[in-house]
């Protein structure tokens, strides 16, 4: 009980802070996957098969889980530590079954269900998450059965469809248990040696095409760096060694273990997932060297007991104080920005996360197309810089800075995001109609009928207001007086970008968010596009006044 709680207390707390973690290309799009099993109409989402079949598994748990009103990719994230941590609570049985102590297997799981670098592990959107656990779950049932017996089995199937990485292990267990005559009893003496040599090398072969980014190694899970890596990998070799020389009878479970470690080794995006499967062998390892040290030393049975009960305790103490202090991270705010900023018919190409987030917050699916589509007059780019694990992945389409429409520095996976015009102007083009801008704004800007604040006159002089703005003001000045402070710009959209909102604070020397005010709505009403206005708010006495993006061109004449 007392490792179940800390583990849950561990993984509760990474949970709740998970917006601190970047999800990596690979994450991003079985995040987004996840979403679209659960109904939603993102249109293709390219994904190997094992992934396909892992997705649906995030789906049916993050049913299961408090979802609602959380940003994807957080919310497949809970689904990946509720997996971790059904492994940590299962592995228990698996290693009470096989004779260690309470001691070394409340430290064997503690190691893989509270150390923060290992449960950090646990939060990575892979199809390893699920795979792991139903590794873990077919060790259970054949630990616990009397006989070994079909559903062990079909468990260990579901954990070789979900990863092929889970597949080779498997392979490699069967090939070492053939090599014992554990298994295959029946089998010829003379069929055995050569069942026993293909099972292992189609592990080999299978481990080899799934490690680094070959073509079975799936879309890839998060980032895992060479420290976490070379730790991980050399604890692993030293456990190995170690068991291989003191324990004949621990050697099935090596020959997965170290071919695991070998695909550890390779940069790609299958070392995340190596890791992950790994670790249940280790604790098994690792619990079953310690039991003999645990056991010879009745005397001190009682301080050995209590130091890794003490550090569960205080690792469950310092998780649940984790998550009390731990506040909220703010939702991405560009789905809001593209529901209001945005002309409604407005086009935009993103990666599948992003589609993913802008239909959760509420973008008709019509509007949102894949990144590596045909690019069409009008439409947009929204690009993600997320981490990538494999060169491929990097994003094919950039925005240019000044064709910047708006930029957060923390977008949908925590990644910086950006929204720009698919096909950008010509910096010709913009030098002209910054130029133009600035001639018709200077004229604006000496219309004895308008009224600006120096401000507002020194962005229509640099030619920073958007040309629509410009010409309203123009039109409506001139049989009234027009009082303007400013022309913000929103607060997602670099300095530099267009003023496309006016913030008219006087009509006729009258409050414009007064008497005015109904014949403003009446007259902006009448326009026609794309003059029409996509927003008119009430800001104490004034007005603000907003034009979608982007800015037309060419209606100003050069």
């Amino acid at each position: 009980m007392l490792v179940a709680a800390a583990a849950a207390a561990a993984h509760l707390a990474v949970a709740m802070r998970s917006d601190r973690f970047v999800a990596t290309v690979g994450e991003a799009r079985l995040a987004a996957a996840t979403f679209a099993a659960r109904g939603a109409d993102l249109g293709g989402i390219t994904l190997p098969a094992a992934d396909r079949f892992a997705v649906r598994q995030f789906a049916v748990v993050q049913t299961l889980l408090p979802t609602a009103g959380v940003p994807v990719v957080d919310a497949a994230r809970y689904a990946a530590l509720a997996f971790g941590f059904l492994s940590v609570v299962l592995l228990w049985p698996v290693l009470r079954a096989l004779g260690a102590g309470p001691v070394p297997a409340a430290v064997a799981t503690g190691l893989i269900g509270v150390l923060p670098p290992v449960v950090t592990l646990h939060a990575g959107i892979s199809a390893a998450a699920p795979a792991t656990m139903w590794l873990v779950a077919a060790a259970a049932l054949v630990a616990r059965a009397r006989r070994r017996g079909a559903p062990a089995a079909v468990v260990a199937a579901l954990a070789a469809l979900t990863s092929p990485l889970a597949a080779a292990a498997l392979l490699a267990l069967a090939a070492h248990l053939l090599h014992d005559r554990v298994l295959g009893g029946r089998l010829p003496p003379a069929a055995r040696l050569p069942i026993t040599v293909a099972t292992g090398a189609t592990a080999v072969a299978v481990a080899a095409v799934a490690a680094g980014n070959g073509p079975l190694a799936g879309v890839g899970g998060p980032v895992a760096g060479w420290g976490t890596t070379v730790v991980a990998v050399g604890a692993g070799i030293v456990l190995a060694w170690l068991a291989w020389t003191q324990h004949p009878e621990l050697r099935p479970a090596l020959t997965p273990a170290v071919l695991l470690l070998a695909v550890a080794v390779v940069p790609g995006a299958a070392r995340s997932a190596a890791l992950l499967l790994v670790l249940p062998f280790l604790a098994v390892v690792f619990a079953l060297l310690a039991e003999p040290v645990v056991a010879a030393r009745p005397e001190r049975r009682t301080v050995l007991q209590a130091v890794p009960l003490t550090a569960l305790a205080l690792a469950a103490t310092v998780g649940l104080l984790g998550v009390v202090n731990t506040v909220p991270a703010p939702p991405t705010e560009l789905a809001t920005w593209v529901g209001s900023e945005l002309s409604p018919d407005a086009v935009i190409r993103a990666d599948p996360l992003d589609r993913a987030e802008l239909s959760a917050g509420g973008v008709a699916a019509e509007r949102l197309r894949d990144l590596g589509e045909p690019a069409r007059p009008g439409d947009l780019l929204m690009v993600t810089d997320r981490p990538a694990t494999r060169a491929a992945d990097a994003p094919a389409s950039r925005c240019v800075a000044i064709a910047t429409l708006a930029a957060v520095p923390r977008g949908s996976g925590g990644a910086p995001t950006t929204v720009c015009p698919a096909a950008p102007l010509e910096p010709r083009t913009v030098v002209a109609e910054q130029a133009a801008r600035a001639r018709f704004g200077a004229a604006l800007a000496r219309n004895p009928s308008l009224e600006l604040q120096p401000e507002a006159a020194a962005a229509l002089e640099a030619g920073l207001v958007d040309p629509r703005v410009v010409l309203v003001l123009a039109d409506l000045a001139s049989p009234r007086r027009l009082a303007v402070d400013d022309f913000p710009v929103e607060p997602l959209e670099p300095p530099y970008a267009l003023r496309r909102h006016v913030l008219l604070s006087a009509v006729d020397g009258m409050p414009a968010a007064g008497d005015p005010q109904p014949l403003m709505r009446t007259w902006f009403a009448s326009q026609q596009s794309p003059f029409v206005p996509n927003s008119i708010e009430v800001r104490g006495e004034a007005l603000l006044i907003g034009f979608p993006a982007p800015t037309p061109t060419g209606l100003i004449a050069g």
